[in-house]
């Protein structure tokens, strides 16, 4: 199949393309089959496009194609008279595409399950009920340090009276 593309031949930050015929498997910058126009994006509106017409429409006719930016000048040049093509719409999606070999079906995916996010009142309850957990703890450490303390105080003042007597 062949295609009628844009070959860039301008120098750096200077682009300058020809419109050549090429076959579509070859890399876009090889050598063209015929070279049927040029695009000078830098040029003055007059000057940015020329095209043999007899030419492209001899190809067209033998069934090349034209590339979608080659399309969008011939339409501009007023040798074809279809809509400009965008980009976006000619390409494919990845997730467009069939997966595997052709003629396989794609398996359906399982929807990811719904994770419900806690209801405020549950959290709030159990926000209060950690909290209340946490205060009764401090209390009764609270509780047993000061009987620890009791029982220190006790054991002192016995030892002091028993030092009392002994004396």
């Amino acid at each position: 199949m062949l295609m009628i593309r844009l070959i860039r031949v301008g120098r750096k930050n200077q682009p300058y393309f020809r419109i050549g015929v090429i076959p579509k498997r070859e890399a876009a910058q090889g050598q063209a089959i015929e070279v049927v126009g040029s695009y000078n994006p830098r040029a003055a509106t007059k000057d940015k496009l020329n095209l043999k017409a007899e030419r492209i429409q001899y190809w067209l006719d033998i069934g090349a194609q034209p590339s979608t930016t080659v399309h969008n000048l011939l339409v501009d040049g007023g040798i074809l008279k279809d809509k400009l093509i965008l980009h976006s719409l000619k390409r494919k999606k990845k997730k467009d595409l069939p997966a595997g070999k052709a003629g396989e079906e794609k398996k359906p995916e399982k929807p990811p399950e719904k994770i419900e996010p806690p209801k405020i009142k549950e959290t709030k309850q159990a926000a209060s009920s950690l909290m209340e957990q946490g205060v009764e703890q401090a209390i009764k450490e609270e509780e047993k340090k000061e009987e620890v303390k009791e029982k220190i105080e006790v054991a002192k003042e016995e030892t002091e009276s028993k030092e009392e007597k002994k004396k």
